[in-house]
């Protein structure tokens, strides 16, 4: 991913995070931008139950149970553990 596909259309602003999805995978990956040395990507995919997570800003949330995870992956609430 190139660098400037964080930039805004106008390039007047930096997104924090990008959504890529890839043929060859079953599921999107959130591309989130730390800072101008420090990335994470994860694979939206819920360690519950698989089911595809949605991204709200600096999170992500599992529209089937309510598991939500932090931008670095961690689990923030259930019912995922990891």
């Amino acid at each position: 991913i190139p660098l400037s596909a964080f930039s805004t259309e106008d390039g007047t602003a930096s997104r924090d995070y990008l959504v890529v999805e890839n043929s060859k995978l079953s599921y999107p990956i959130a591309v989130y931008r730390h800072d101008s040395e420090t990335y994470t990507a994860l694979l939206m995919r819920c360690t519950h139950q698989g089911t595809e997570l949605r991204v709200f800003g600096d999170r992500l949330e599992c529209p089937a149970h309510g598991s939500e995870f932090t931008n670095n992956g961690s689990v923030q609430s259930g019912p995922a553990d990891e």
